[in-house]
């Protein structure tokens, strides 16, 4: 049986110690074994321990030790975090591996692993070079911080998700570490996070251009520096499926890339399905590269992605039709590209066959609202029928198809368009259109207009003056069967994923200037990825469901829409049996705007995150408002602390920030 040490403090050069919890294989004493580690801020114990366990419990069996660090200023860790990826949360990494590799227990090589922050982590650690580090599973992550992650969309704030997580976040960053692990201390520690955690929705929202704040830590601009060996996981159901292909095609490090149907999660444990046996893959790929089994990884297919065929959308999916493909390399070399020509409302033919005149794009305020979660967790927050939304579009749809069409890549949009606003954006979707007439999302693509020629600068755009540009959409790889279309649908708002330009805007459209290229499948193998492997469990008791819902409302009076979600990954309320503790995480969001006024655009979260054991209660209140003039974005941000039911801390910030859209 694997032995469990929790807390163990590692220190760091500055005086700062970092919790962990350990996981060594029953005979690490007498034979020294890799590291597998996992460092992130969601707290070991009352976060994520539910989920931890059973992934390093099951590694731990099979020869390998785990550490799952509470980065610095989380849970039980010394310090305050104020903001994602820091310098120094890189440094405390490097500082971890060498303290690793220098345990009796460690044969002096370690891995890094971890899905969303955990991911990007691994990512941005490889590219200082340490040299304990050996390889790095990457779940879910990114290479560009601007473009693929929660923050911008396409050059435009992100309104789904920059306040949500900016909320989430001062949440989860004020909650104090437990008396139980810290002693005393807890109550000075909890003090120094209320007071100096900020929002920071503040610094997102201040660089609103690519500069050097997102730079640091996307290793796109440093491929290069990464030496180890990658694995790359991603989902087609995942905001940062991207980041699977680039490193493919970009890393000079030995990388191997398998994406599936997934929400954001390790594979092994998130639906949409089917789910495959994620952690042997991890076992196979750790031991190659962190105790030189002959296992042949390294002959393993560059790329193994599931073809996702077309499913009636629904609002809960557990499982997506398809089948699991095989690319020896990416990109391959026999990669084929298909150009679709724009005509009158039609998609592949040319456009003599079907000439069209400009074409106007003046989509309602609340387009989008068929567009699920930005980032969702599970089956319930995905895309819904996108006909409401195509309603509002611009769509150009292909004949009824005589043959299969299959595609990997990225489809790519070249467009001639004008707008008669200075601010303008622009949403591409592709669809799948069944003979019945449902239409299935298949990816998307979303440019401000003022970003054409890239995200570190604004172009003017003059109204009225038509402009070249090209938009690539999201990764996909879709089957699209005989007998439905493929339809390319144009809008020029999409709320409230992406918030308005402070005008509305119509575009203007030159079909025989504009074409679709998507990137057919090329030749390929069938593989299989196995199913999820059977693991010890920690013990939970359920005292409220997950909380989850979308709800639309609407006022006809007003013409104001409102969509209010409570998010996904927030778990409810629930006993860890064997820590004796509850634990408690809600929210809100709510997305309200009016027909033809874009600024009256808002968004609003809440948040409430609890902890409880006999004797000891502390609850976390956050809430925060996002509305926007012509020229500035206004966020006010509350967060209250409780204990005992006693409030002890109350703190209010002012957010005004110009607006660079």
């Amino acid at each position: 049986m694997p032995q469990v040490l929790d807390p163990v403090w590692i220190p760091l050069t500055d005086g700062c110690r970092l919790a962990a919890r350990v996981w060594l294989p029953d005979d690490a004493e007498r034979r020294p074994s890799p590291v597998i580690l996992e460092a992130i801020p969601y707290r070991r114990t009352d976060g994520t321990l539910t989920t931890d366990h059973p992934r390093f419990d099951f590694w731990a069996r099979r020869g390998f030790a785990g550490a799952r660090i509470d980065i610095r200023g989380s849970g039980d860790s010394d310090g305050v975090l104020t903001d994602e990826y820091l310098p120094q949360e890189q440094a405390d990494a490097c500082e971890v591996l060498a303290w690793l590799a220098d345990q009796r227990w460690c044969n002096g090589r370690v891995g890094m692993i971890g899905y969303s922050w955990g991911g990007f982590a691994g990512l941005q650690v490889a590219a200082r070079r340490p040299p304990e580090l050996a390889a790095v599973v990457t779940v879910n992550s990114t290479v560009r911080r601007y473009t693929d992650d929660c923050h911008y969309v396409g050059g435009s704030v992100n309104a789904y998700d920059m306040l949500s997580w900016a909320t989430t976040m001062l949440a989860f960053d004020s909650r104090p570490p437990d008396p139980a692990t810290v002693g005393d201390r807890w109550r000075e520690m909890w003090s120094r996070r209320l007071e100096v955690s900020p929002p920071m929705i503040e610094r997102w929202l201040s660089h609103q251009l690519e500069d050097d704040y997102w730079r640091h830590g996307s290793v796109a601009f440093s491929y290069e520096s990464i030496a180890c060996p990658l694995l790359v996981v991603g989902g087609w159901a995942d905001p940062y499926r991207n980041a699977v292909l680039e490193l493919l095609e970009n890393a000079g490090c030995p990388a191997f890339g398998v994406i599936g149907p997934w929400a954001h999660g390790y594979p092994h444990a998130t639906a949409p399905g089917p789910m495959i046996g994620f952690l042997s893959e991890c076992e196979r790929f750790f031991g190659r590269y962190l105790r030189d089994d002959d296992n042949g990884y390294e002959s393993t297919p560059r790329l193994r992605a599931y073809l996702q065929r077309f499913d009636p959308p629904t609002t809960s999916q557990q499982s997506r039709s398809g089948a699991w493909i095989s690319i020896a390399e990416w990109p391959p070399r026999d990669q084929r590209c298909d150009t679709l020509a724009l005509g009158d409302r039609t998609l592949g033919v040319t456009p003599a066959e079907h000439p069209a005149g400009e074409l106007r794009i003046g989509s309602a305020q609340a387009n989008g609202l068929t567009a699920g979660s930005w980032c969702p967790y599970g089956p319930e927050s995905l895309p819904l029928d996108q006909r409401p939304d195509d309603d509002q579009s611009l769509c150009f749809d292909s004949e009824p198809l005589a043959g299969e069409v299959e595609i990997l890549g990225y489809p790519r949009l070249r467009l001639r368009v004008s707008a008669d606003r200075a601010r303008a954006l622009i949403v591409a979707r592709l669809c799948d259109v069944s003979p019945a007439g449902e239409s299935l999302l298949v990816t998307r693509g979303i440019l401000n207009l003022r970003h054409r020629e890239g995200h570190d600068r604004l172009l003017e755009l003059p109204p009225g003056e038509p402009v070249e540009l090209e938009l690539r959409l999201d990764a996909a790889g879709h089957r699209f069967a005989i007998g439905h279309r493929i339809r390319l649908a144009l809008s020029s708002t999409y709320w409230p994923w992406v918030w308005p330009s402070p005008e509305p805007a119509v575009l203007t459209l030159e079909p025989s200037a504009c074409e679709l290229v998507l990137p057919v499948l090329c030749e390929h193998g069938v593989t299989d990825l196995g199913i999820p492997e059977e693991t010890d469990t920690v013990a939970i008791t359920q005292l409220t469901p997950t909380p989850l819902s979308q709800v639309v409302r609407r006022d006809p009076a007003t013409e104001t829409v409102e969509l209010v979600t409570e998010p996904d990954y927030l778990a409810g309320r629930y006993l860890i049996v064997d820590l004796g503790l509850e634990t408690e995480d809600w929210g809100e969001n709510a997305y309200r705007i009016r027909e033809r006024e874009p600024l009256s655009a808002e968004v609003r979260c809440r948040r409430r995150e609890l902890l409880a054991r006999a004797g000891w209660e502390v609850r976390i209140e956050a809430q925060a408002t996002m509305r926007s003039t012509a020229t500035e974005f206004l966020v006010d941000t509350a967060l209250d602390a409780f204990e005992g039911g006693k409030l002890i801390a109350s703190r209010r910030f002012e957010t005004r920030v110009r607006r660079y859209d």
